[in-house]
Protein backbone atom coordinates (compact mmCIF):
# COMPACT_ATOMS: atom_id res chain seq x y z
CA UNK A 1 0.00 0.00 0.00
CA UNK A 2 1.10 3.53 -0.76
CA UNK A 3 -0.29 6.78 0.58
CA UNK A 4 -0.87 9.33 -2.17
CA UNK A 5 -2.55 12.64 -1.43
CA UNK A 6 -3.71 11.24 1.90
CA UNK A 7 -5.39 8.18 0.35
CA UNK A 8 -4.28 4.58 0.29
CA UNK A 9 -3.76 2.94 -3.08
CA UNK A 10 -2.89 -0.62 -3.94
CA UNK A 11 0.14 -0.97 -6.21
CA UNK A 12 -0.89 -4.50 -7.09
CA UNK A 13 -3.78 -3.23 -9.21
CA UNK A 14 -3.24 -3.66 -12.92
CA UNK A 15 -2.31 -0.35 -14.46
CA UNK A 16 -2.20 0.52 -18.09
CA UNK A 17 1.23 2.02 -18.68
CA UNK A 18 2.17 3.13 -22.16
CA UNK A 19 5.81 2.23 -22.71
CA UNK A 20 7.91 4.10 -25.24
CA UNK A 21 8.97 2.12 -28.28
CA UNK A 22 12.31 3.94 -28.47
CA UNK A 23 14.26 7.01 -27.33
CA UNK A 24 15.87 9.42 -29.81
CA UNK A 25 18.41 12.13 -29.04
CA UNK A 26 17.81 15.43 -30.77
CA UNK A 27 21.24 17.05 -30.89
CA UNK A 28 21.95 20.65 -31.80
CA UNK A 29 22.38 24.19 -30.67
CA UNK A 30 21.13 24.83 -27.15
CA UNK A 31 21.16 28.57 -27.62
CA UNK A 32 19.21 30.70 -30.05
CA UNK A 33 18.55 28.97 -33.37
CA UNK A 34 17.26 30.12 -36.75
CA UNK A 35 13.56 29.95 -37.64
CA UNK A 36 14.39 27.25 -40.18
CA UNK A 37 16.12 25.06 -37.57
CA UNK A 38 13.41 25.76 -34.99
CA UNK A 39 10.87 24.49 -37.52
CA UNK A 40 13.03 21.42 -38.30
CA UNK A 41 13.37 20.60 -34.59
CA UNK A 42 9.62 21.02 -34.07
CA UNK A 43 8.88 18.64 -36.96
CA UNK A 44 11.44 16.11 -35.71
CA UNK A 45 9.88 16.09 -32.22
CA UNK A 46 6.44 15.68 -33.77
CA UNK A 47 7.61 12.84 -36.02
CA UNK A 48 9.40 10.98 -33.20
CA UNK A 49 6.30 11.18 -31.01
CA UNK A 50 3.97 10.09 -33.82
CA UNK A 51 6.03 6.89 -34.16
CA UNK A 52 5.86 6.17 -30.40
CA UNK A 53 9.29 7.50 -29.47
CA UNK A 54 10.54 9.80 -26.73
CA UNK A 55 12.59 12.93 -27.45
CA UNK A 56 15.79 13.13 -25.36
CA UNK A 57 18.02 16.22 -25.33
CA UNK A 58 21.10 17.45 -23.50
CA UNK A 59 19.64 20.88 -22.77
CA UNK A 60 16.44 22.87 -22.61
CA UNK A 61 16.92 25.84 -24.97
CA UNK A 62 17.47 26.37 -28.69
CA UNK A 63 16.49 23.45 -30.93
CA UNK A 64 15.68 21.36 -27.86
CA UNK A 65 12.73 23.49 -26.77
CA UNK A 66 11.27 23.28 -30.28
CA UNK A 67 11.68 19.48 -30.37
CA UNK A 68 9.84 19.27 -27.02
CA UNK A 69 6.98 21.37 -28.40
CA UNK A 70 6.73 19.19 -31.50
CA UNK A 71 6.57 16.01 -29.43
CA UNK A 72 3.86 17.51 -27.23
CA UNK A 73 1.59 18.14 -30.27
CA UNK A 74 1.42 14.35 -30.73
CA UNK A 75 1.05 13.64 -26.99
CA UNK A 76 4.68 12.51 -26.93
CA UNK A 77 7.12 12.55 -24.03
CA UNK A 78 10.37 14.48 -23.71
CA UNK A 79 13.37 14.29 -21.38
CA UNK A 80 16.27 16.69 -20.90
CA UNK A 81 19.43 15.24 -19.36
CA UNK A 82 21.35 18.37 -18.37
CA UNK A 83 24.91 18.74 -17.12
CA UNK A 84 24.18 21.14 -14.26
CA UNK A 85 23.22 20.30 -10.71
CA UNK A 86 20.22 22.66 -10.72
CA UNK A 87 17.13 22.92 -12.87
CA UNK A 88 17.60 25.19 -15.81
CA UNK A 89 14.83 27.30 -17.28
CA UNK A 90 12.34 24.57 -18.14
CA UNK A 91 10.13 24.93 -21.22
CA UNK A 92 6.45 24.22 -20.66
CA UNK A 93 6.49 21.37 -23.21
CA UNK A 94 9.32 19.50 -21.43
CA UNK A 95 8.06 16.53 -19.39
CA UNK A 96 11.14 15.52 -17.39
CA UNK A 97 14.49 17.09 -16.58
CA UNK A 98 17.36 15.13 -15.05
CA UNK A 99 20.05 17.30 -13.46
CA UNK A 100 23.21 15.22 -13.46
CA UNK A 101 25.84 17.64 -12.17
CA UNK A 102 28.38 15.88 -14.40
CA UNK A 103 28.71 18.38 -17.25
CA UNK A 104 29.63 16.94 -20.65
CA UNK A 105 29.89 13.43 -19.18
CA UNK A 106 26.09 13.35 -19.58
CA UNK A 107 26.71 12.63 -23.27
CA UNK A 108 27.47 9.01 -22.36
CA UNK A 109 24.14 8.80 -20.49
CA UNK A 110 22.24 10.20 -23.46
CA UNK A 111 23.95 7.90 -25.98
CA UNK A 112 23.38 4.86 -23.77
CA UNK A 113 19.69 5.72 -23.30
CA UNK A 114 18.89 6.44 -26.94
CA UNK A 115 18.80 4.23 -30.02
CA UNK A 116 20.38 6.99 -32.12
CA UNK A 117 20.69 10.73 -32.70
CA UNK A 118 19.38 13.31 -35.14
CA UNK A 119 21.64 16.36 -35.47
CA UNK A 120 20.36 19.84 -36.35
CA UNK A 121 23.15 22.39 -36.72
CA UNK A 122 25.24 22.12 -33.55
CA UNK A 123 28.79 23.03 -32.64
CA UNK A 124 31.46 21.61 -30.34
CA UNK A 125 29.08 20.14 -27.74
CA UNK A 126 27.10 18.47 -30.51
CA UNK A 127 30.28 17.05 -32.00
CA UNK A 128 31.17 15.56 -28.61
CA UNK A 129 27.82 13.81 -28.25
CA UNK A 130 27.96 12.56 -31.85
CA UNK A 131 31.34 10.99 -31.06
CA UNK A 132 29.77 9.23 -28.07
CA UNK A 133 27.01 7.77 -30.27
CA UNK A 134 29.58 6.59 -32.82
CA UNK A 135 31.73 5.05 -30.08
CA UNK A 136 28.68 3.07 -28.97
CA UNK A 137 28.04 2.05 -32.62
CA UNK A 138 24.66 3.80 -32.71
CA UNK A 139 23.28 5.57 -35.79
CA UNK A 140 23.56 9.33 -36.28
CA UNK A 141 21.47 11.25 -38.82
CA UNK A 142 22.79 14.65 -39.92
CA UNK A 143 20.30 17.19 -41.25
CA UNK A 144 21.78 18.64 -44.42
CA UNK A 145 21.72 22.41 -44.80
CA UNK A 146 20.95 23.07 -41.13
CA UNK A 147 24.41 24.57 -40.55
CA UNK A 148 27.08 23.81 -37.98
CA UNK A 149 28.52 20.32 -37.71
CA UNK A 150 25.45 18.75 -39.32
CA UNK A 151 26.24 20.50 -42.61
CA UNK A 152 30.03 20.37 -42.31
CA UNK A 153 30.17 16.62 -41.83
CA UNK A 154 27.39 15.75 -44.24
CA UNK A 155 29.47 17.39 -46.98
CA UNK A 156 32.60 15.36 -46.27
CA UNK A 157 33.60 12.26 -48.18
CA UNK A 158 34.60 10.49 -44.97
CA UNK A 159 30.92 9.86 -44.29
CA UNK A 160 30.45 7.74 -47.39
CA UNK A 161 31.66 4.19 -46.83
CA UNK A 162 32.60 4.84 -43.21
CA UNK A 163 32.32 1.95 -40.79
CA UNK A 164 30.16 4.13 -38.57
CA UNK A 165 26.43 4.49 -39.02
CA UNK A 166 26.25 8.11 -40.20
CA UNK A 167 23.37 9.08 -42.44
CA UNK A 168 22.16 12.25 -44.10
CA UNK A 169 18.63 13.57 -44.40
CA UNK A 170 16.97 16.62 -45.93
CA UNK A 171 13.78 16.67 -43.85
CA UNK A 172 12.49 15.77 -40.41
CA UNK A 173 10.34 12.97 -41.77
CA UNK A 174 13.28 11.47 -43.69
CA UNK A 175 15.60 11.75 -40.66
CA UNK A 176 13.23 9.87 -38.34
CA UNK A 177 12.49 7.25 -41.01
CA UNK A 178 16.23 6.62 -41.55
CA UNK A 179 16.89 6.40 -37.81
CA UNK A 180 14.06 3.95 -37.16
CA UNK A 181 15.27 1.73 -40.01
CA UNK A 182 18.93 1.97 -38.88
CA UNK A 183 18.24 1.18 -35.21
CA UNK A 184 17.05 -2.34 -36.02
Amino acid sequence: MVITNGKFSNLNKKRSVKMAKFYVAVVGTGSKCSKKNASLAYEIGKEIASKGGVVVCGGTGGVFSHAFRGAKTKAGQSIAIVGGAKHEKIPRALDHVICTGIGAARHALIATTCCGAIVIEGWIGSLAIVCEFLAQRKPVVLLRDSGGIASTYSERDLIEGAEFSIYQASSAKEAVKILIKAKR
